[in-house]
């Protein structure tokens, strides 16, 4: 279960017990994983490509050729299939999910910003399509 923030007026005559806290220097993105019932969601890895560290190294201008090669901050979603990758810099997300055995889903592009979460960011595994079917000659053979 995610929680969002929020504000806490503290008042210096007094003590707080707010629980266990996350420093967090950056913004953060969160959603959920979907995967076929059969499958562990806790063994995908979802993947945060910051837009600036592609290839292409400009912003607006996506060419991830190999998103192994790019620099990525990954996590692994709860059981739940929920996730939060924090520590964010501020700008444009690129986003993948991977579980062996399925297509890498990429891209979905998130924008995050500093000190805030951008909730929603889901991701799907599905499983890939294919075409069946007998290839024949001019006569039928």
């Amino acid at each position: 279960m995610l929680f969002r923030s929020r504000d806490l007026k503290v008042d210096a005559a007094r003590t707080f017990d707010v629980g266990d806290l996350i420093a967090n220097t950056g913004g953060s993105i969160a959603g959920q994983v979907t995967a076929p019932s059969d499958v562990d969601v806790t063994s995908a890895t979802v993947t945060a490509w910051h837009r600036m560290n592609t290839r292409s190294g400009r912003p607006g201008l996506m060419a991830i050729v190999r998103p192994e090669a790019a620099e990525g901050r990954s996590v692994r979603p709860r059981a739940d299939g929920s996730y939060r990758i924090d520590g964010l810099d501020q700008g444009e997300w690129i986003l993948g999910v991977e579980i062996a055995g399925f297509p890498r889903k990429l891209p979905r592009n998130a924008q995050v910003t500093k000190g805030d979460v951008t909730w929603d960011v889901d991701l799907a595994v599905v499983d890939a399509g294919y075409i069946a079917g007998q290839v024949l000659d001019q006569e039928g053979a």
